[in-house]
């Protein structure tokens, strides 16, 4: 009985050191990007990403939103290509895994964002239709 109640016991232990607190690496995210810390938020993004994909895999909601949050830092200090590249991945890993999450209204918008900031109003608003359709039917 003294066996089975250690094994419980450590294997309790074990489990909760083996997750990741995802919630909290998006906290500390946020708080650096709304400091203006972009290097900062990236490197808490990095971190997130590998973790998401090493205990949840690339289908992972955390993953999608990973690779957002990636991208976010990248426009802010106006490297376009770069935060295309991520949120582009984003956008087609919520569609693919997490059709209807408002993250990926969240990651639509955002790329909205990013064409219409280079000029190409038409595709922008593809993005932001498809954005408004998630919303709504996600939020009501």
């Amino acid at each position: 009985m003294r066996f089975l109640t250690i094994t419980i016991v450590l294997f309790c232990v074990l489990q909760s050191h083996s997750q990741t607190d995802f919630n909290a690496f998006k906290e500390r995210y946020i708080d650096y990007r709304k400091s203006s810390l972009q290097d900062s938020a990236l490197l808490v993004a990095r971190k997130m990403n590998k973790s998401a994909l090493a205990e949840q895999g690339d289908t992972s909601y955390w993953y999608a939103l990973s690779m957002r949050y990636l991208g976010n830092p990248y426009y802010s200090k106006g490297n376009i290509d770069s935060a295309l590249y991520f949120w582009e991945i984003s956008a087609e890993l919520f569609k693919k895994n997490h059709p209807e999450h408002p993250d990926y209204a969240s990651s639509l918008n955002n790329l909205g964002s990013l064409y219409s900031g280079i000029y190409d109003y038409k595709k922008a608003e593809e993005y932001f239709l498809e954005a408004m359709k998630i919303y709504k039917k996600a939020l009501g």
